[in-house]
This record gives structure tokens, C-alpha cells and sequence, in this order.
């Protein structure tokens, strides 16, 4: 470990165990997928947690901020604290922010912001937590009963929520459900990105198994993609089909108990017949498996409940959230 500063406490008596301030840091997150090791850091899934119990006050944090030239606003790391949202810090570069929490013994909760691919994938990735490990237990992950996972694009991953790692639609299931909840994709995603060869869903089924890894029993998987391929490449429903056939029968192959809903595109203010069609064939697809189910994702929205015209508000993301929990939630 590295050591920032120590700081002895003299008198007479018996002695207190004496602060030490130094680095923590492992790289053992939980509900997380590492995509890329690069030279100093990791690049991880979007709302990827790191867990501790700590009675200190003093906090410490560093990132890689890859997103801040492109995503100012979303460069944030959010703190939760006792399983309730405290705060978030911004971070625009790579120096040490010093925080200070509340007394007394509790659980954190560092949690890392949305993912970003406008050509390779981007974000806010800890690399850091400096505190006094005297106070310090660290939190990994443990085998859980059930959790929801979720594959998708920019709203999958939270924008434009104020706070995307915790308003986001998905993220919602894990502060209102008291869910356990992990987060695939990127903004930019396209089911051309996961399904269109062997290689891009062997590799996407790969992170999905491992993620459901910790999982005995109920294991739910959420796709949301397709509305990018239409604004970003004009793909029209029937060349998006066998990707997406595919991409389901992969993941039912590597793992039948893994029940999957496939969301069709929210509405957008420039929708019209080549959206439908991505969301006749998405539907036609969930439809004919017996391990799938499909939700009618235009219906849930307005173009009232966009800040964009593409993304939902904060608002919107929890007007999706209660939608499709009606579904996936007995």
C-alpha cells in the first residue's frame, strides 16, 4: 500500500489506534465487468460498485475521467451511504479529491457513472480511494438469489438523468427494489454492436454469464437496443433480425434459466415507419422464443417526457422504470 500520511496521537493512558491514511484500492468491484485493461487503470461497466464499511470521516478518490472532454456533466463518481444517495463529486481530471464524510459506522458505496462509446468507450473509473484503514473494512461481492441485468445503449446507462448512476431507469430497480442490479452497454450501443457476429456475442454472452455468475437462483436479463441502429447506421428492422435472433439463442444457449425481455425503442421526437419496423421485428423475435418476452417500449413514453427528443428526463427515466417493472417484477 501506498502511504499518503500517518498521524500519531500522544498522551498519557492507553493509546487509540493511531489514523492511518494511506491507499485501499483493489480492483474487485461488484456487479461489474472489466471490457479493458489499459496501462493505469480499467475500463468497466457503467454503474460498476465499490463497496466498504467504514467508521472515518476522511475520503479520498481518484479517476481516470475519460468522459469529461465529451460528457462534462456526467463525469461523477455518486456516494450512497447506508444504501441511500449522499452525494456525488465531478471530476474533470486526475488529481486527489478529499471528501468529508458523516461520523460514525456505515456502509459505502462508490459508484461509478455512465459509459460512453462515440468511438471507443469512455467513462469515470476509479483508481483510487485513499482513508484511514484503520476504520476500513472492504466490502466484495457474495452470491446473491436473484438479480436484474440490463444490456442497452445512452438510456440504459442513465443519460440524461442529472445523476445517471442512480436516476437512470435500471439503476432505480436497485434504490427502489432493493435490487441487485448490473448495467452492459454503452451509449452509442446498437444491437449491430452485440449480435451481428459470432465474435461480438460470444464476447457479450461472456460478460453476461459473468455477470449472472454470483446468481442461484432468478436471473433476469433486460435488453433495450435498436433505436441507434436506426438513427446512427439507417439499419431497418429486417437486417437487424438475425443479429438479434441470434444474440437470443446464444444466450439461451449458454444459459437456459436466464429469463429475457426484449424492450422495443422508447418513442423519439423523429420517429416514424423505420423505428417501427426495428420494433415489429424485435417484438416477432422475443415472441417466438419461449425463454423471451417482449415489452412495447414506444407506448411508455411521450415525447412530452424527453429532455432531448431522444433521452428521457429524470422524470422519464422513472416513468420508464415503473413500466417495465410491471413486467419483469411479479
Amino acid at each position: 500500500m501506498m502511504l499518503f500520511f500517518q498521524q500519531l496521537i500522544s498522551g498519557g493512558g492507553s493509546q487509540p489506534v493511531p489514523p492511518l491514511i494511506e491507499s485501499v484500492f483493489d480492483t474487485d468491484f461488484i456487479n461489474s465487468i472489466v471490457y479493458s485493461q489499459e496501462a493505469d487503470y480499467q475500463i468497466r461497466s457503467a454503474a460498476s460498485e465499490w463497496r466498504f464499511q467504514y467508521s472515518g470521516t476522511y475520503l479520498g478518490l481518484k479517476v481516470k475521467p475519460t468522459a469529461y472532454n465529451t460528457f462534462p456533466q456526467w463525469s461523477q463518481i455518486a456516494i450512497i451511504i447506508d444504501g441511500v444517495y449522499w452525494s456525488f463529486e465531478s471530476f474533470s481530471d486526475e488529481t486527489l479529491h478529499e471528501i468529508t464524510l458523516p461520523s460514525g459506522n456505515k456502509t459505502i458505496e462508490l459508484i461509478e457513472g455512465l459509459t460512453s462509446k462515440p468511438t471507443t468507450i469512455i467513462g469515470t473509473f476509479l483508481t483510487d480511494v485513499i482513508l484511514d484503514s484503520t476504520k476500513f473494512t472492504k466490502i466484495n461481492e457474495t452470491t446473491v438469489s436473484e438479480k436484474l441485468l440490463f444490456l442497452g445503449n445512452s438510456i440504459t446507462v442513465g443519460a440524461n438523468a442529472t445523476i445517471p448512476s442512480t436516476q437512470g431507469y435500471a439503476q432505480l430497480f436497485k434504490y427502489e427494489n432493493s435490487k441487485q442490479i448490473g448495467i452492459l452497454g454503452y451509449g452509442y450501443g446498437k444491437v449491430k454492436d452485440f449480435g451481428e457476429t459470432q465474435q461480438k456475442r460470444d464476447d457479450v454472452v461472456a460478460d453476461i454469464v459473468e455477470m449472472f455468475s454470483n446468481v442461484t437462483t432468478t436471473k433476469k436479463l433486460i435488453i433495450s437496443l435498436g433505436t441507434n441502429d436506426g438513427a446512427l447506421d439507417g439499419t431497418t428492422g429486417t437486417t437487424l433480425r438475425p443479429w438479434y435472433d441470434a444474440l437470443l439463442d446464444d444466450i439461451n444457449a449458454a444459459d437456459s434459466s436466464i429469463q429475457i425481455y426484449c424492450i422495443t425503442p422508447i418513442i423519439r421526437s423523429s420517429d416514424g415507419a423505420l423505428y417501427d419496423g426495428i420494433r415489429s421485428e424485435i417484438t416477432a423475435s422475443a415472441n417466438a422464443r419461449a425463454y423471451s418476452t417482449p415489452i412495447d417500449g414506444k407506448s411508455i413514453l411521450t415525447t412530452g417526457d424527453l429532455a432531448d427528443g431522444v433521452h428521457p428526463t429524470v422524470a422519464g427515466h422513472k416513468k420508464y422504470k415503473d413500466a417495465v417493472e410491471l413486467v419483469i417484477l411479479p
